[in-house]
C-alpha cells in the first residue's frame, strides 16, 4: 500500500495504491501539529478500497493547518493506524 497526501493551504488530495492483499477500510488523517495539539481531517467520499485498486481523496484540515505548522500526518484506514509520517517538501 502507498498513500501520497499533497497540501494546498489546509486542503490535500490524498492518493492511495491498495497492494495490501486485502481490501483497506476507508480512510482517515489527523495531524499532530508543532505544538503538539491534534487537528482531524474530513476525508471526502471516503470508502474502503479493494485489493489491487487506487483511489483519490480530497482531505479538508481546519484553516489553522498548513505545510508550516504540520509536525506529523497519521493515516488510518478503519480503526487501523498505518502509522505516522512527516511532511516533505515537493521539489
Amino acid at each position: 500500500m502507498t498513500a501520497d497526501l499533497r497540501f494546498d493551504g489546509n486542503d490535500a488530495t490524498m492518493d492511495v495504491k491498495n497492494a495490501s492483499g486485502a481490501e483497506l477500510a476507508a480512510p482517515a488523517l489527523y495531524v499532530i501539529e508543532g505544538s503538539g495539539g491534534r487537528r482531524d481531517g474530513v476525508v471526502g467520499d471516503a470508502v474502503p478500497i479493494p485489493d489491487g485498486e487506487s483511489a483519490t481523496f480530497q482531505v479538508t484540515f481546519p484553516d489553522r493547518v498548513t505545510d508550516k505548522t504540520i509536525g506529523l500526518v497519521i493515516l488510518l484506514f478503519g480503526d487501523s493506524n498505518y502509522g505516522a509520517f512527516a511532511p516533505v517538501p515537493a521539489a
